[in-house]
């Protein structure tokens, strides 16, 4: 499916843009980029483990499982269109468990 959308602006690795029938935009992220995220969040929320905020491990996790699950479906959309993905998948660091 093809649309348009309306770019506000683009920088780098991300992009402003509105979808149709959206109110506000929203931000676009380069899948490489969001790879880094996930894998950053990765590190933050093993690193919160360490603490004894229970507060701050809840809010690292609850980042980190926001992040691998758009970089999931990411990952997912480009498989079903036999598309390659633009990083180096390491198969054991840090991923989380797949929910059913």
């Amino acid at each position: 499916m093809r649309i348009e959308v309306e770019l506000f602006g683009g920088q780098g690795n991300f992009a402003i843009v509105r979808l149709p029938e959206r109110q506000y935009p929203g931000v676009l992220f380069q899948g490489d980029s969001l790879f880094n995220l996930a894998m950053l969040a990765t590190s933050v929320r093993e690193r919160a483990q360490q603490t004894a905020d229970a507060d701050l491990v809840d809010e690292a996790t609850e980042l980190h499982e926001l992040l691998w699950e758009a970089l999931l479906h990411y990952e997912a959309e480009l498989e079903s269109r036999a598309l390659r993905l633009p990083y180096l998948r390491p198969k054991q660091n840090g991923e989380p468990p797949v929910k059913p």
